[in-house]
């Protein structure tokens, strides 16, 4: 209804990783996401990889707490819109922002995903 095509995919993979391909499997799972004009998630690590790569979010509320605790911390990001009612959606996509946003957790991100890749790299 909108123009956009549709992407499917999952970060949970039929396929091994090992400590061998694991940061090339991320970079490749950061570039499918950062590649999309936005993403439609209902995972908790859907929505901290979209702000990871400064991608527009929406992010379904689901019974688990994890998403909206998180979403609690970065709400400020306009990027990230949490959905609660499906009625909301089409707003949504008709206001979503695709431009660039900073928001004051995104520099905590990338230092803890530079760690987090660090450690990874130590561990080969």
């Amino acid at each position: 209804e909108h123009g956009y095509n549709i992407y499917e995919t999952d970060s949970v993979k039929t396929y091994e990783i090992n400590k061998d391909n694991r940061i090339k499997e991320l970079i490749k799972f950061f570039k499918v996401i950062a590649s999309s004009s936005f993403v439609v998630t209902d995972r908790l690590h859907g929505m901290i990889f979209c702000v990871i790569t400064n991608t527009p979010c929406i992010v379904i509320n689901t019974y688990n707490h994890k998403v909206v605790g998180q979403y609690d911390w970065i709400h400020s990001n306009r990027n990230v819109h949490l959905l609660n009612n499906m009625e909301d959606f089409p707003e949504i996509i008709r206001n979503l922002n695709l431009s660039y946003d900073n928001f004051d957790g995104l520099l905590e991100l990338r230092k803890m995903h530079e760690i987090i890749i660090e450690v990874m790299r130590e561990k080969e």
